[in-house]
Parts: C-alpha cells; sequence; structure tokens
C-alpha cells in the first residue's frame, strides 16, 4: 500500500487544493439544502429512509474491487446518486436524499476507498479511470440503458468525467452542492467558503483533519465526529444552516481511516487539472443545476420527465434544441417551472420565468424551444408580423398584443394551457390586464423556431385599457416600450 507521510494542515492544503476547504466544512454543500422549507419536513426525511423498500448488496467494480450498494424505493425510475469525497460514502448524502424515494428508485453506491466498497491495497487503483468504470459497472449492474444522475459535490466531477466517456449512457443529470467545471475556480470557491472568523474552531478543525490526513487518529471514527461536529458549527458560525444529516463517519473505523488518509487526498488528485466547460459540448443529456430551495422538488419533476431537456441555472436556459445558445434573462425574474410538451406535428419545451410582487405576477418571460423533425413539409412563417427586432444577432418577428388571455385560449391551445399550469403549480396566474410581446426567430430550415412571450400587467406599466383604446399615439408609445422591455431582459450567449 502506498503511504502518506504526516504533514501540517498549512501543508495538507496546499496539497488537497480544492477539497480541503470542502473536506473543512464538512461538504459544505450539503448544508444549503436544509432550508426552512425542508426543515418543516424534518420528520419525513427519517420516516422516508425508514419505510421505502430498501435492498443493498455487493457488486463487482473495475478490477476486481467490490462496490457496497443500496437501493431505496421502488418507482419505475431509477436514479444513481453519487456521492461526493471522493470516497466520501454513500451516507454522507443518503438521509438528506432518501425523501426521493416517496417517487424514484434510488441507487446509492460506495465509492471504491470508502464505505463498505472494497478499499484497494494498491492506493495506484484510486485513479480516475477506475472511478469512472466503476461507475459504469454500477451501469451494467443493474441493467440500465441509460442512467439518470444526482451527483453531490465532488460527484459532479466524476459524473462529468463519466459523461465524456460514456455520453450515451446519460440520460438526466441533476447536480446538486456541486464541485465548479475547472478546478482552479472550484479551489477559490471552496476556501472562501470554509473561511472563518472563529480562529479557535478553525485551529481545532485543522488539528481533527491533520490526524485523519496523517493517519495518526487512533479512534478514526471518534475523530471524524468531533471533526464535523466543529465543522457545522463553523458553516453556522458564517451565518449558513448546518442541519444537513450525512457523514462520512458512518463506515467502519478502517475505511475512515482510509477514506482520510488516501482516497480523500490521492483520488481527488488523480482527476487532474478538470476542465468541463470545453470537455462536455458533445454530451446532450439534459442537465439542472439546483436552487437551493427547490432541490427536492425539481429533482422529482425532471427526473421523471416533468422537466426541460435542456439546462437551468437559476435564470439560465440552455435546451438541446435550436438555438445553440443559451438564453440568459434579466435576474429580476424567477424561473418558476418547465415543461416537455408534443404540439402535434412538433415538439416543444416550455419555461417560465416570473417577476412576482404583493404574491402576483407583475412581468414574465414564456420561453419556448419548438421544432418540427427534419423530414416535416410544414415550415414556420411569421413574415406577417409587423414588427422586427434584434437580440444578439439573432433576428426576430414580433407583434404587440393588449388584454388577457380568453378562457378558450388558455383551455384549447395546448402552449397556452401548459404555460398557465405552470403558473398554477407556483401559485400564480396570468396577469390581467395585460400587455404582451410575442418574439419569434427561425434557423435557416424554418423546422425550429425559439418563441419568447413577454408580458406585464398593465397596472405595473401604469396604463389603462382605456387609454390605449382611445389614443392610437399612446399605443404606439405603449408597444414600442414593451418591445424594448422585451429585448432589453435578455441575452443570448452562443457557445
Amino acid at each position: 500500500m502506498g503511504s502518506t507521510n504526516a504533514r501540517s494542515t498549512a501543508t495538507a492544503r496546499t496539497r488537497f487544493g480544492w477539497a480541503l476547504p470542502v473536506l473543512a466544512a464538512v461538504a459544505a454543500g450539503a448544508c444549503k439544502a436544509r432550508t426552512a422549507q425542508s426543515e418543516a419536513a424534518e420528520g419525513s426525511v427519517v420516516q422516508a429512509a425508514q419505510t421505502a423498500p430498501s435492498a443493498e448488496g455487493m457488486l463487482p467494480g473495475a478490477g476486481g474491487v467490490s462496490l457496497h450498494f443500496r437501493v431505496l424505493g421502488n418507482a419505475p425510475d431509477t436514479v444513481d446518486v453519487v456521492h461526493g469525497g471522493p470516497g466520501a460514502g454513500m451516507n454522507s448524502v443518503l438521509p438528506d436524499f432518501a425523501p426521493l424515494a416517496d417517487s424514484l428508485t434510488l441507487v446509492f453506491y460506495d465509492q471504491r476507498g470508502g464505505g463498505r466498497s472494497t478499499l484497494p491495497a494498491d492506493t495506484a487503483t484510486l485513479d480516475a479511470a477506475s472511478f469512472v468504470e466503476d461507475l459504469e459497472a454500477v451501469r451494467r449492474h443493474f441493467d440500465l440503458p441509460r442512467m439518470r444522475f444526482l451527483p453531490h459535490s465532488f460527484g459532479s466531477v466524476l459524473v462529468a468525467r463519466y459523461a465524456e466517456a460514456y455520453p450515451d449512457h446519460v440520460a438526466h443529470i441533476v447536480l446538486h452542492g456541486v464541485t465548479g467545471p475547472v478546478r482552479r475556480a472550484a479551489a477559490r470557491a471552496a476556501t472562501a467558503a470554509a473561511s472563518s472568523p472563529d480562529t479557535a474552531r478553525s485551529r481545532r478543525a485543522g488539528e481533527l483533519l491533520g490526524t485523519l490526513l496523517d493517519g495518526s487518529a487512533t479512534d478514526p471514527v471518534g475523530v471524524c465526529r468531533e471533526y464535523e461536529s466543529v465543522g457545522r458549527q463553523l458553516v453556522e458560525a458564517r451565518g449558513d444552516s448546518g442541519r444537513w444529516r450525512g457523514t462520512t463517519c458512518d463506515a467502519p473505523p478502517d475505511a475512515v481511516r482510509y477514506y482520510y488518509r488516501y482516497t480523500a487526498q490521492l483520488a481527488s488528485q488523480a482527476f487532474g487539472d478538470w476542465d468541463f466547460t470545453t470537455g462536455l459540448k458533445e454530451v446532450t443529456a439534459p442537465a439542472i443545476a439546483d436552487r437551493p430551495d427547490v432541490v427536492l422538488p425539481a429533482v422529482r419533476a425532471f427526473l421523471r420527465g416533468a422537466g426541460p431537456g435542456g439546462l437551468i441555472a437559476d435564470t439560465v436556459m440552455r435546451s438541446d434544441r435550436w438555438p445553440p445558445a443559451a438564453i440568459e434573462v434579466d435576474p429580476a425574474f424567477r424561473h418558476l417551472g418547465a415543461r416537455s410538451i408534443s404540439l402535434g406535428s412538433a415538439e416543444a419545451e416550455i419555461h417560465v420565468l416570473a417577476e412576482v410582487t404583493d404574491g402576483a405576477v407583475q412581468r414574465f418571460y414564456w420561453i419556448q424551444f419548438e421544432g418540427r423533425p427534419p423530414e416535416s413539409p410544414v415550415r414556420y412563417d411569421y413574415s406577417n408580423l409587423p414588427f422586427a427586432d434584434s437580440i444578439d444577432g439573432y433576428a426576430f418577428h414580433t407583434d404587440v398584443r393588449f388584454g388577457a388571455y380568453s378562457e378558450a385560449e388558455v383551455r384549447d391551445e395546448t402552449d397556452t394551457r401548459t404555460v398557465g399550469e405552470i403558473l398554477a403549480a407556483a401559485g400564480y396566474d396570468f396577469p390581467a390586464p395585460m400587455m404582451r410581446a410575442r418574439m419569434v426567430t427561425l434557423d435557416e430550415t424554418a423546422r425550429n423556431e425559439l418563441l419568447v412571450i413577454y408580458m406585464e400587467s398593465l397596472a405595473w406599466s401604469k396604463l389603462t385599457d382605456a387609454e390605449l383604446e382611445a389614443d392610437a399615439e399612446a399605443w404606439a408609445r405603449a408597444a414600442a416600450g414593451l418591445r424594448e422591455r422585451a429585448v432589453a431582459g435578455l441575452e443570448l450567449l452562443d457557445e
């Protein structure tokens, strides 16, 4: 077995790069999931973990190692939960994600070098390729043609490397508490997140971590628990929630010792100076980056197929449909939801983002990626629309309308009804009365379109139906201002 020399905390910090601050915060990304909403449902976490159908065992990994797995739930849709570390063990995330087992089948496994999986005698096998092949072994064992991934922390790096190697085996990805796509940037962010003015606790955390890293802790589980407890106190001292349930300490003593001394250090190095901003361009699997306040609802909806076929990160969307651009909406808006729907001969992906004041929608964007199959003889044609606008080099056909949607439109038009359902699910309705700018841009085949509908409450714009009906100049000024605001709130960022 390879060895790791004793080192000071300062030396360990240099060697660990980004990973040490993450350990020092006890996987700080996990604490973000413990919001007021999730804390209110505290008992359901334990209940779900105890009552969901469960099975566990060992499966063969790459190169002869054995991987410990546990399955929760028995729903049709299966999700592979990939813990961080690397090597932190499934119990670092299982208690917090257990509620998803009420509607999904969750597959957890301990990565090599941690938990109840093999602790390799040859630490050279703690290499990135072996971690990737272990994940592929999990897919084969459960006979999954394509996997839905829920990676946490460093698990996102492993899943990204897996997606590069096996892009056709990836169906969906939900990134939670994500480690950044560029190692150096992730290191800076983790170091900043782990900083604390509580020097006494920070010093104690460093002392405890040092004994775990150099293998001198005589009671690795006890030291681990104290280290995590101090880490929680540091997190809470920074004003963040430390009420996550996962732990790296719930493993045999030899596994806890091995994880800190070898896997967390050597395996993270083995992934090298990663940069997935370019390497994943060929991966078309849809992904979503969580917001802490909606992580569990987002996971449920997205992995069960109710979510979009693109990427959501706050107010940024990228679809695997046309156009080949990320669409960014003014951060004053909040993403309320997304659906993929069929429109007869066309398929569409709809996103709704709204600005809400006093419980009512004042303004919102309806973003719709829509396309027909290449063999379709039908072409889109919006040449009759009266206005022309441009956003970042994309030419849009535009029209403007004042007044509310009719009941028939909401009932009979599939896409309008879908937008109404997304609003209703978030507790809102279409603003009425309202004014709307509809903007459409087409690809060169005219079979694919990007539709943007921007709506404002007339109350928000301080206009009335009577003023617009009585004064043509007022209507023209209002229409021009509406188009201007619609364009100003969007950016199309070509890759």
